[in-house]
C-alpha cells in the first residue's frame, strides 16, 4: 500500500499487536501533489481522504516501486561518490512511476509555510465543492473562530474560503459544460449551486460570460 502525503498536512500512524505496522517513510522536500478527484467513483484501489493525502493499493505495482524505493535508502546510506546524483536519478524514476500508477502528478518547488488548519480547509473544498458548504462549517472543521479563518486562509493562498469555493464550483462546471451534455440545470445541482439562476449569475460574474456562450465555444 502507498500513501502519499503533503507538506503541512498533520498525521500519524497507528499499528496494533495483533496486526503490526511495518513501513517505510520517505520525505522529500519542497514536493506537492496534486491527487485526481476521486468523487463519485466506486474503486476499491484508490480511496482520497479530506485531509490531503492519497491512499492506493499497489498490488502488482508493488513489484516495481518497492525496489526502486529501497534502491533510493541503500545508495542514501552508502555516502560513496555520486550517491546524491544517483539518489537524484533514482528518485525522479520512483517519482515518475507513483504518478502512473497513482494518476497523480506533482510539482518541485518551494513550498509555502501554510498552516495545517489552512491546508485541511482547502482539502476539505477541493472534495465537497459540489454540497453545501458554508463559512461556519469551515470553521467548525478547523476549530477556529470563522473570521480569524477567513484572514489566515486569505494570507495562505492569496483568496478568502468562500471565495475559494466559488472559484472551485466554476473550474468543475466549465469542465462539465465542456465535456459533458447535461443541461445547465444539473451542472448547477452537481457543482453545489442552490439553482440554476444562481449559477448562472455566478458564471457570468466570474468568467464575464454567460454558461451557455460558455459551451458554444467548445
Amino acid at each position: 500500500m502507498l500513501v502519499q502525503i503533503n507538506p503541512n498536512i498533520r498525521h500519524t500512524e497507528k499499528s496494533s499487536d495483533k496486526h503490526p505496522l511495518s513501513y517505510i517513510a520517505l520525505g522529500i522536500d519542497d514536493l506537492l501533489f496534486d491527487f485526481p478527484d476521486h468523487s463519485g467513483q466506486d474503486s476499491e484501489d484508490t480511496a482520497l481522504s479530506q485531509n490531503g493525502c492519497q491512499i492506493t493499493r499497489l498490488h502488482s505495482d508493488q513489484a516495481d516501486i518497492l525496489p526502486l524505493l529501497k534502491m533510493i535508502l541503500a545508495e542514501a546510506h552508502r555516502h560513496e561518490p555520486a550517491s546524491e546524483q544517483i539518489c537524484q536519478y533514482l528518485l525522479n524514476a520512483f517519482l515518475l512511476k507513483i504518478g502512473r500508477v497513482t494518476n497523480s502528478q506533482f510539482s518541485a518547488g518551494s513550498v509555502p509555510d501554510i498552516s495545517g488548519e489552512c491546508a485541511q480547509i482547502k482539502d476539505y473544498i477541493d472534495h465537497h465543492y459540489s454540497e453545501e458548504v458554508t463559512l461556519d462549517d469551515l470553521a467548525a472543521l478547523s476549530h477556529l473562530n470563522k473570521y480569524y479563518l477567513s484572514h489566515i486562509f486569505s494570507k495562505s493562498y492569496g483568496v478568502a474560503p468562500i471565495n475559494y469555493l466559488l472559484d472551485r464550483c466554476i473550474l468543475n462546471s466549465k469542465e462539465l459544460l465542456k465535456n459533458t451534455d447535461y443541461s445547465i440545470t444539473h451542472i448547477a445541482h452537481m457543482t453545489g449551486f442552490s439553482s440554476a439562476n444562481y449559477f448562472s449569475q455566478s458564471f457570468k460574474k466570474h468568467t464575464g460570460i454567460t454558461a451557455a456562450a460558455y459551451r458554444k465555444n467548445f
